[in-house]
């Protein structure tokens, strides 16, 4: 691998990292259902208006939303909302990695090798760990498991990517994100309520406000578009 190679993957992985920093910050200003629902409404709509549609099925298109999007994300925003630290929260989400061997041998069929079966058996040990040490206290252990269920929303979200055989990352994932917006707001309308809704949106213009359009800003454009391109996806 070239230096330039190098550069480039380890400037991914730093976005990334960041990116949970910026989701915290627009937690303290939008309740998380809602910010869901914004994140992608931000996407979906310059979707809908100026790119095409990929050349994929639209099931799979309508899969990766679900799991990528808004499983993913709902439970991830949930669990940091309830006190999952940022740091960690970043490094549980990877159970997405176990997760997609799991259902990729139960639902495609795949054949496992010897050394993704030894990964899968120490990731799955490395999680154990972590939520042992976890289990003092609802409070820690709730947080927790609602990360590792955002983990199976993005292993469910790569089982349908692994389907549709895009070739083009960027335009897959900005028509997946028309998927969460509409659930995402009607959930957050529900269990959030109007009031704290209006109350997050009315007090954009305080430090917690610019603080918390600057985190949504920097998931949309960095840690989703940019990172994407760069070759996460």
């Amino acid at each position: 691998m070239s230096f330039k190679h190098c550069l480039l993957a380890a400037s991914v992985a730093v976005m990334w990292g960041l990116n949970f920093l910026a989701i915290d910050f627009s937690l303290e200003q939008f309740p998380p259902f809602f910010l869901v629902a914004l994140r992608f409404a931000v996407l979906a709509v310059p979707a809908l208006l100026f790119i095409p549609k990929p050349d994929v099925k639209f099931r799979w298109i309508v899969g990766y939303g679900l799991g990528f999007g808004l499983l993913q994300f709902l439970f991830l925003y949930w669990a940091m909302a309830a006190g999952m630290p940022a740091g960690l929260a970043s490094l549980v989400l990877q159970a997405s990695g176990p997760f997609t061997v799991l259902l990729g041998m139960t639902f495609l069929r795949e054949r496992v090798r010897g050394s993704q079966m030894a990964f899968l058996i120490v990731a799955m040990a490395g999680l154990g760990v972590v939520g042992w040490q976890r289990l003092d206290s609802s409070a820690s252990f709730l947080p927790f498991l609602l990360t590792l269920a955002g983990g199976l929303g993005w292993a469910i979200g790569n089982i349908c990517n692994r389907h549709a055989h895009s070739v083009e990352p960027v335009k897959f994932t900005m028509w997946m994100s028309v998927v969460p917006p509409v659930p995402m707001l009607l959930l957050a309308l529900v269990v959030e309520g109007p009031d704290s809704i209006g109350q997050s949106m009315t007090t954009l213009m305080t430090p917690t406000g610019w603080l918390g359009l600057a985190g949504l800003a920097y998931t949309v454009v960095i840690a989703t578009i940019l990172v994407l391109a760069s070759g996460r996806g």
